[in-house]
This record gives structure tokens, sequence and C-alpha cells, in this order.
């Protein structure tokens, strides 16, 4: 599922929802572009997954899912933001960049195992 922004960022950003931990969503991020850091670090490029602007409408350019980190967004936060704006919800992320996503989090050299067993769980279909 990808979601509006409840995170205190600069930015609205979506998100990829995997599941919930003590309260607590985690996600992955969507952005444009990796930050400059990201891509000076191959190993942190390798967790990047494009996800294309003509299978999800609600983006507007292609970008990319951060799967190099897994965020943590608390409950209430983006209950109060889908209270907001029910419209925060935008569809789901199409099969392809799911299995990307599993894959590449399978390899990750970022993520504790817990967090990719936790995200390939989710994302499996």
């Amino acid at each position: 599922m990808v979601l509006g922004n409840p995170r205190r960022t600069v930015r609205d950003k979506y998100l990829v929802f995997i599941g919930a931990i003590e309260y607590k969503h985690r996600v992955l991020v969507i952005n444009t572009e990796p930050a400059p850091y990201i891509q000076n670090n191959p190993h942190l490029m390798d967790d990047q997954v494009p996800i294309d602007c003509a299978s999800h409408d609600c983006l507007t350019h292609n970008s990319v899912v951060g799967c190099h980190e897994l965020e943590e967004v608390d409950q209430r936060d983006v209950e109060n933001a889908l209270v907001k704006e029910i419209d925060d919800i935008k569809g789901m992320i199409s099969d392809n960049v799911r299995a990307e996503i599993v894959r590449v989090v399978s390899d990750s050299v970022n993520l504790m195992p817990l967090f990719q067993k936790f995200i390939t769980i989710a994302l499996k279909p």
C-alpha cells in the first residue's frame, strides 16, 4: 500500500506500508531520487528499487523505494493523518515492484535479518 505522508519531514513523502511492530507502523520511503549520500555509497544504492509512474497512478514521475532502511512511524500519526485526508491512501504497489523489493531486501547488507524477514513475509503474494 502506498500512503501519503504522516511523517515529520520537510516535504510530503509517499510511503510503502509494510506492517506494524509494537504500535509503530513500519514503512519504506519513496523518493524522487536517492539522496547524494546514498548515491555515493554503492551498498546503499544496491537497496534502491525503481518505481515507475506508468504503473502507479499516484506518482507524477519515476521514483525509487529506499529499501536500505525500514522507517518507523507512530500509529497515531498515521491514523490522525488518514482521518484528516482519507485520500492519502494512494493504492497498491505493482506486483513487479513488490517482487523487486523482496529480492533487494533479501540480499541487503544494510537491514537487520529480522527486518529482512519482516519485509519479505509482508510483501510476498
